[in-house]
């Protein structure tokens, strides 16, 4: 009698219903891992992603700002693309010079950009000295020697076309960034720069 008055969570469970009870939660669980790795995976890209997008605005800033003092005659781009030159008035102290007489700008500067042979790291160096030309092609490749200060990496390309018509440059940048679980995810922007001299 007390047994028919047990409530029926208190009731065992027959060999069938304890087997079907058990395939249910083997599927959810198998869903559950399923979501968490996809979770996880797209975790993952997104880093990445926002990885390379760090990357893009330092190189596109860095870039821009050397860029915006510089004259267009005395920018030098390598004959493949990898790397460039422009010319600079701020000195060791970061003070734009210019001529006591005429306002011009001095030239005390040149700051090179560059992708390291071999690996996706943009450099930058600064020559310093008093300058009245473009850095020459072979000039621009003896600077390429590896040294200077970090910009970005995971750069893929790099590449500046100047016109001379509209007396602008034409910047691009691609980032290439890899997550853990083998997504690739590329990115490209472009900024069209006026140099102000």
């Amino acid at each position: 009698m007390r047994e028919r008055g047990k409530a029926w969570f208190l009731k065992g469970m027959s060999l069938p219903e304890l087997i079907a009870a058990m395939i249910i939660v083997s599927f959810l669980s198998g869903i559950l891992v399923v979501m968490l790795l996809a979770g996880k995976k797209t975790y993952q890209a997104s880093v990445a992603r926002g990885k390379g997008r760090q990357d893009l605005t330092a190189a596109m800033y860095n870039i821009t700002e050397d860029l915006k003092d510089t004259r267009l005659s005395f920018v030098t781009v390598s004959a493949d693309r990898r790397a460039f030159s422009a010319i600079s008035a701020y000195d060791t102290s970061g003070t734009f010079t210019t001529d006591t007489v005429t306002g011009a700008p001095v030239w005390k500067k040149f700051v090179v950009y560059y992708l390291k042979a071999g690996t996706t790291n943009l450099m930058r160096r600064e020559v310093y000295g008093t300058f009245t030309a473009a850095l020459t092609a072979d000039e621009l490749t003896a600077q390429c020697n590896g040294t200077g200060k970090l910009v970005a990496s995971d750069v893929l390309s790099l590449s500046i076309a100047t016109d001379a018509i509209n007396k602008s440059m034409t910047l691009s940048v691609t980032v290439r960034n890899t997550s853990r679980h083998g997504t690739i995810d590329e990115q490209t922007q472009q900024a069209v720069i006026y140099p102000a001299n």
